[in-house]
């Protein structure tokens, strides 16, 4: 079956003053930790690093807590394994933070007009790769899909969402710098 665009000539002409109220009153109820609704872009990255924000400073609590601040430093410079009552610790606040990826991403994946269930793929490795490439480079639906009316971004997930996107880009540049050498190395 095929989903129409709302930008080709044979979409539904919808009433602009329908829409509006349609749209009001489904953004009245727009909730980000809800899985119901839609981000665009910059929302999906701001969203994904607000979660990664609020999961660090509480892992690494949790982490210094469970081994000790000593071992905390000394986890820095030999790392070891954790404990298990660690892990028992972190595993909630890992599910909080797949809840939280999860739900931008079902989000985002409803921007782009398909359904949620395909967030799945983005927790299988290799697949995730350009799974999450797509996420953040195809552009969403303009208007309103079946998932919902367009969301506005807010202008501070629009900040977090470019900070979010410099540091992915950093991340791979720092990535490629110490990969590319131990690559030259092992040619030879």
């Amino acid at each position: 079956m095929d989903v129409l665009h709302p930008n080709s000539p044979t979409y539904p002409v919808v009433w602009s003053s329908a829409v509006s109220e349609f749209e009001s009153q489904a953004l009245s109820h727009d909730h980000p930790w809800q899985s119901t609704g839609r981000f665009s872009r910059l929302s999906f990255l701001g969203w994904s690093l607000i979660w990664f924000l609020l999961f660090l400073p509480l892992a690494a609590l949790v982490i210094g807590v469970s081994e000790g601040a000593y071992s905390l430093s000394h986890l820095m410079t030999e790392p070891t394994p954790l404990k298990v009552s660690t892990w028992l610790w972190l595993s909630p606040l890992l599910l909080a933070l797949l809840y939280g990826i999860g739900i931008a991403g079902i989000r985002r994946l409803h921007d782009l007009g398909h359904s949620g269930y395909a967030v799945i793929l983005v927790f299988i490795p290799i697949i995730n790769i350009p799974v999450g490439l797509y996420l953040i480079l195809a552009r969403g639906w303009d208007g309103f899909n079946a998932y919902g009316p367009q969301r506005p971004t807010l202008q501070w997930e629009a900040v977090m969402g470019w900070i979010c996107l410099l540091m992915k880009i950093t991340q791979l540049a720092m990535l490629g710098a110490t990969s590319y050498p131990l690559w030259l190395n092992h040619l030879v």
